[in-house]
């Protein structure tokens, strides 16, 4: 910065060096004009004048009289300077000349002349090449004067002095004042550099250090707003910012990225019970076990209130899975004294996944794991996996039980995605049997429906809960739900027989819904009448940000869906049954 400034300062100071010498040099020479037409004025004022009279102005001298005049001017006004002398009346006469042959001549009043017959003095520099005679003529510059002739107590100008001098002394002067001034305005603006170079340069040596300060200071203000203040683990922002650099960088190496989420079990009820500062010293406890098992290259952030996620660059799945056995079985060990000695045990739900084995995305890599670990949090196991870490139970009581797992978590995640889910499971089973189907897909379209929200157990409340229309990412975050709940049921073989209604309920008929954008019977029959029973339901519940539609409104809701979002056979049918139930209440 300072070699930057020092150039351009430089650069300046030199324009602004010229410009300034310019400026002199014309403000000189100008003084020395001034100066010139000064000394003439006061030659003509203390001596010409004495020896002119208004008589001299009226016709050219001659005889006795120009030799008088001729030998005062010789002896008086004549120097090595001087060149051309005249005197002429308001009408441009020549009535006294240093050449005798220009006496008596007239001459054009006009430029110069004409100032110095109008009262003022006037002069200019001529070269050699534009003299008037030949007494002029020559190598050099020489100045021409003019300065008007006022006889004592008159006012008007009677005509006017002229000579000519060698401009060479004035030059010579101007020159040498030029010299000593420039060398003076050199050496100021050289200090005045050297000055300027010196603030800046202390200057710059002050921004560096309060710039390396603030950016230290910022540096440490971003690990603070990266770190969680209980555990001293990255928190949330922390660890999507290192997710997001390590993920990068495995992609880059062609190397796995490993997850693990982690979920204290009980969190909440430990709180209630003993006290947050309980609680908090339990948190702090876990996140020791999880910094521990981090090795050189691993990251552990307290990923929410109660979860805990592990980074574990260049690991596979396998190698995950087997770390998250290990930190359950130590978190299993942790049991801490509450109060009056009363040990308290700890437990941990995980999950875990990696890329590219069940993920090509950060987003689906979280989700995929998040999913694990709720598998695990429901299942047997405490170590969930991607593909299928928990047991596999198959018999009717184990179906059950998750079954049971399932609708209790989504009921306390959130009412009214129960009493939607109900809903759904109602108008999806009607609609399989007015198809026909067999009792076993009933059954299954009774338990698609109360588990085809399931992924909006990982979904935030705040989302989930919002009193308005969602934002961009907001609407990212809640259809990841689909992905999830795909995920949770395939980690439960007692389940997975619903899954293509779980995974394709957001489907469209024209192919524009998501996760996979399907079209037609592409779709599976399952996931086709769970979105029917779903949009029926989502319009006929208030929802946290509008109240439910009238059945008149439903009706032409979902005429209008028929065949962008919907089966139109399938509709066709589910607004028969709509009709009948609502002709027949009873019956309903």
């Amino acid at each position: 910065m300072t070699m930057r400034f020092g150039i351009t300062a430089l650069l300046v100071i030199g324009v602004l060096g010229y410009v300034l010498s310019t400026l002199l040099g014309d403000l000189l020479t100008h003084n020395g004009l001034e100066s010139a037409e000064a000394e003439v004025r006061d030659t003509l004022a203390r001596r010409v004048l004495g020896q002119l009279s208004p008589a001299d102005l009226a016709v050219p001298m001659a005889g006795q009289r120009l030799a008088e005049f001729q030998d005062f001017v010789d002896t008086s006004i004549v120097s090595e300077r001087t060149g051309r002398i005249r005197i002429w009346n308001r009408d441009g006469l020549i009535v006294y000349a240093d050449d005798p042959d220009e006496i008596g001549r007239t001459i054009l009043i006009q430029d110069d002349r004409a100032k110095a017959v109008a009262g003022e003095t006037a002069s200019e520099i001529l070269l050699s090449s534009e003299a008037e005679s030949a007494a002029d003529a020559g190598d050099e510059e020489f100045l021409q004067v003019y300065t008007p002739i006022v006889f004592s107590g008159s006012e008007e100008v009677a005509g006017a002095f002229e000579i000519h001098q060698s401009y060479e002394p004035i030059a010579d002067q101007i020159a040498a004042t030029r010299r000593y001034v420039l060398f003076g305005l050199g050496i100021g603006l050289f200090v005045l550099y050297v000055a300027l170079l010196g603030i800046v340069h202390n200057g710059s040596r002050t921004i560096i250090v309060q710039q390396r300060e603030l950016e230290r200071a910022v540096e440490r203000e971003r690990q603070r707003a990266m770190t969680d203040p209980l555990t001293g683990l990255a928190n949330h922002r922390g660890a999507l910012s290192k997710l997001e650099q390590a993920f990068a960088e495995c992609r880059d190496e062609e190397q796995p990225l490993a997850l693990v989420i982690g979920d204290v079990d009980g969190l909440k009820r430990l709180n209630d019970t003993y006290g947050h500062v309980r609680g908090d010293e339990m948190l702090k406890r876990v996140a020791g076990i999880f910094q521990r098992a981090c090795g050189p290259d691993d990251i552990a952030s307290r990923y929410g209130g109660d979860e805990f996620l592990l980074i574990l660059p260049r690991k596979t799945r396998a190698e995950a899975i087997a770390l998250a056995e290990e930190i359950a079985r130590e978190v299993d060990d942790a049991a801490f004294s509450a109060t009056a000695g009363k040990r308290v045990p700890i437990s941990i739900s995980l999950g875990a996944a990696s890329a590219p084995e069940d993920a090509d995305s950060i987003g689906k890599l979280v989700t995929t794991a998040d999913a694990a670990m709720y598998a695990a949090k429901l299942g047997r196991d405490r170590a969930g996996g991607g593909k299928g870490n928990v047991g596999n139970p198959s018999d009717g009581d184990a179906r059950f039980g998750a079954l049971d797992s399932l609708v209790q978590a989504i009921d306390a995640k959130d009412h009214y995605t129960k009493r939607h889910s109900d809903l759904v499971a109602e108008y999806a089973s009607k609609l399989a049997g007015a198809l026909d189907l067999s009792p076993e897909v009933r059954r299954a379209m009774m338990i698609a429906g109360l588990l085809h929200d399931v992924g909006k157990l990982v979904v935030p409340d705040e989302i989930l809960k919002k009193p308005a229309p969602l934002t961009s990412n907001e609407y990212d975050t809640m259809t990841r739900h689909v992905v999830v709940g795909e995920v949770l049921l395939n980690e439960l073989p007692q389940l997975k027989d619903v899954v293509d209604a779980v995974s394709c309920h957001h489907e469209r008929y024209d192919g524009s819904g998501y996760p996979r954008g399907l079209r037609g019977e592409e779709i599976p029959l399952v996931g086709r009448i769970i979105a029917i029973a779903d949009a029926h339901s989502a319009m006929t519940l208030d929802r946290p940000y509008r109240k439910a539609i009238s059945g008149e409104q439903v009706m032409a809701e979902l005429a209008e869906g028929s065949g962008s979002q919907f089966d139109p056979e399938l509709l066709t049918l589910f607004v028969e049954l709509l009709k009948e139930e609502a002709s027949h209440p009873k019956a309903a």
